[in-house]
């Protein structure tokens, strides 16, 4: 994938293929996300494609991604916005792309001048990203089926990249002599330095732990054949990927799975990430009123869900993962398991020094389980933000077994103590020096709260200085949240606030430590820590 991760836009459509590209295609291809030519063409002199493709033995293929919903009415392509509203799109989608796909011929073919007699193979499809296409409806004159992607892509993009290029080769070849081809790699993978960019590193890391977590996939072999297992990991050791994994691997052989959690963030940011029909994620609690309706308060929510399971022993899924399976007491555990079979696969990944709700009976599931393995190597924060991290919960585990990631920071954790008084304006430096000295984006920035959500003095907080704040992840915005309700997730920067430094320095406070640890290990970049004196 060339840039590693997807240029920054503001169309999920076009990061959703990003991803799907970058899963689903093997590495014989590359791809490039909005990729800019410049060749005079008719009127035209430059544009940008959403995607191009290079395979070495098919050639280049130009997508474009269109996530609106379009219809063909009368010989005009529109464009129906939510209100109704339609706009006519001129020129339609696929002609749009061929303009791309003849500029990038014609800037490609000049510079392989020297092989003029070797064939090139540039061509266009579309991606509809939202809709289904009907494959048996007649299509305009300049459409064929095997051009047109849609949101069924998603589940095998292989096959429909392969189908955009069987097209073309009917009519074309490509085949280019090795120094073309080496070329042609030269012109797309141009690179060069004009200054140290820090946004650059920045994304560096971010690939660099993406590619160390990959390397926990290894584990999925062997739970192959394990039909039921505890994964504990130590934060960030890539826990709750391989839940994704696993669950994935799970509904892709015709099986359904349910996908718990604790926290609602944590379930929507897993929806995010996972699109599967045969896969239902959701908390423990919204999952038992799904099943028994609302009820007057947890406690009598979570009676009436096992009383229900007690009474049917089956929920209607295969098989069960659960993820931060420390935040589950051990009666609601082993309720779920008895409403699945004897061949269900049954899965439960957690880390104890992440325990915030005191379920010290969870031990005891761990204990009855028939599998047991360890994560102990961190992919998601630098080496700095782990071994600060690793300090905080030093008192009460062996940390010698914990290993870290090579990945260096911008900084070292830094501490802030002050009043709360002060605080606002603590905050509003911080945030400035993250932006402007280490050039990260607002949207990248988190504020975590150690109080819970009615006790934090930045909770009706709208801005911090001259930065608005959201209780969402949004472009543009720093976003704000507590360590409970952001457990499982992760942004590159987070600024812990209102800690207790007395409360920290006591070494018998476990449940205390293990809140600031879970709160720090969400960073994955870069950590800035205050602490309330008063």
């Amino acid at each position: 994938m060339v840039p590693s991760i997807p240029r920054k836009t503001d169309n999920t459509a076009e990061i959703k293929a990003f991803n799907a590209l970058k899963e689903g295609l093997s590495d014989d291809y590359l791809v490039y996300h909005s990729y800019r030519w410049t060749s005079k063409l008719e009127e035209q002199f430059e544009g940008a494609s959403d995607f191009l493709i290079y395979h070495p033995q098919k050639g280049l293929l130009v997508i474009d991604i269109y996530s609106d919903h379009i219809q063909f009415n009368k010989g005009f392509w529109e464009k129906i916005d939510h209100t109704g509203n339609k706009v006519i799109i001129d020129p339609d989608p696929l002609t749009a792309a061929n303009t791309s796909r003849k500029g990038i011929y014609k800037s490609i073919r000049k510079h392989l001048s020297t092989w003029p007699h070797d064939d090139l193979l540039v061509g266009a499809a579309v991606w509809f990203s939202d809709m289904f296409i009907d494959r048996k409806e007649v299509l305009p004159e300049n459409y064929h089926h095997m051009l047109l992607l849609d949101q069924s892509s998603y589940n095998h993009i292989d096959d429909s990249i392969n189908a955009a290029y069987k097209y073309y080769h009917h009519a074309w070849k490509h085949d280019l002599c090795d120094a073309a081809q080496k070329s042609l790699k030269r012109k797309l993978n141009l690179k060069f330095n004009i200054i140290s960019d820090l946004r650059a590193e920045i994304n560096y890391r971010a690939e660099r732990f993406f590619q160390m977590t990959k390397q926990q996939m290894l584990l999925m072999d062997f739970l192959e054949h394990q039909e039921e297992a505890c994964i504990g990991g130590v934060a960030g050791s890539g826990k709750t990927l391989l839940a994704i994994e696993k669950a994935t691997r799970l509904a892709e052989s015709g099986r359904k799975v349910l996908l718990l959690c604790y926290n609602r963030l944590l379930s929507e940011n897993l929806h995010e990430r996972i699109h599967h029909a045969n896969i239902h994620i959701d908390t423990f609690h919204n999952f038992a009123a799904s099943v028994v309706g609302i009820q007057t308060g947890f406690k009598a929510l979570e009676e009436a869900f096992l009383k229900h399971m007690n009474a049917t022993k089956d929920l209607g899924y295969h098989d069960l993962i659960i993820d931060e399976g420390q935040d589950f007491n051990y009666e609601w555990l082993s309720n779920l398991k008895q409403c699945f079979y004897q061949d269900s696969f049954i899965y439960t990944f957690y880390d104890l020094n992440q325990n915030l709700y005191d379920r010290n009976e969870f031990t005891q599931w761990i204990l009855e389980a028939p599998c047991k393995l360890s994560l102990t190597k961190n992919c998601r924060n630098t080496i700095e933000i782990n071994d600060f991290a690793t300090r905080i919960i030093a008192p009460f585990c062996d940390t010698r077994k914990f290993s870290s990631s090579d990945i260096h920071g911008d900084a070292a954790p830094k501490v802030i103590i002050t009043k709360s008084s002060n605080l606002e304006s603590e905050l509003a430096t911080a945030i400035n020096d993250c932006i402007n000295k280490y050039k990260y984006q607002p949207e990248d920035i988190i504020i975590l709260s150690a109080k819970g959500s009615t006790h934090s003095e930045i909770k009706d907080c709208k801005h911090i200085g001259i930065y608005p704040l959201s209780d969402q992840h949004q472009v543009g915005k720093v976003q704000k949240s507590t360590i409970r309700k952001f457990k499982g997730l992760e942004s590159k920067v987070v600024i812990l606030v209102e800690v207790e430094p007395n409360r920290l320095r006591n070494a018998k406070d476990r449940a205390y430590h293990n809140l600031i640890y879970a709160g720090v290990t969400r960073a994955t970049d870069h950590l800035i820590m205050i602490e309330i004196e008063d």
